[in-house]
Order: structure tokens, then sequence, then C-alpha cells
């Protein structure tokens, strides 16, 4: 059984990695969705797309992009970019690192 000064010890260790822990289980999640997995490809190979594009080549639903695309944007591997009263989006640079890491894999 751990002493009090071991217990606290031990504390001080798991909230270092709290943050680390947090990233490793979003990406996770990511990586656990084939449809998000997917997007993430179509966007490695595009600069930038819009969700009728992403909704044309994945033969998916406006909605099932938008529940995924902000999955991902939520998760910084996407930005959204304005152009007039169309949004688009990009990939981030978190997102370009995290996909090349993947691709690794």
């Amino acid at each position: 059984m751990l002493t009090d000064k071991q217990i606290e010890r031990v504390k001080k260790k798991v909230s270092k990695i709290d943050n680390k822990i947090l990233e490793l289980s979003q990406l996770h999640d990511i990586c656990a969705d084939p449809t998000r997995m997917r997007l993430m490809y179509l966007f490695s190979a595009n600069s930038q797309l819009c969700p009728t594009d992403i909704s044309n080549v994945l033969d998916l639903s406006m909605s099932a992009v938008s529940h995924q695309v902000r999955v991902l944007e939520e998760a910084g591997m996407l930005d959204k970019v304005k152009m007039g009263k169309m949004i688009c989006y990009s990939m981030t640079s978190a997102g370009k690192k995290f996909f090349k890491n993947w691709i690794k894999l």
C-alpha cells in the first residue's frame, strides 16, 4: 500500500501527463471512426474543400459532413475558411502532422 507521500508523488506525475492523455484520447476518437479518417485523407490531397464537395466525394449526407467536420475542427485538425458566403475547410498544421504520423503506421 502506498504511503501518503508516495500518493502525492504519483498524483504529481499523473497530473503532468494529463494533457498528453487527453490529446491521445482525442486522437484515438478520430482514428476510431473510418469516416473521419477518410476525411483526413481527402484533406491531405486537397488544400480546401467545401461541405458539398465532401458530401459528393464521400457519398455522405450534409448533416453527416457537418458532424464529422465539426469533430475534426474541435480537435484542431481543420480550420474554417470563409470564401464570401461559402465556408470551406482546410487542414491545420496539427492535422497535417497527425495525418503524416498516421500514414507511417
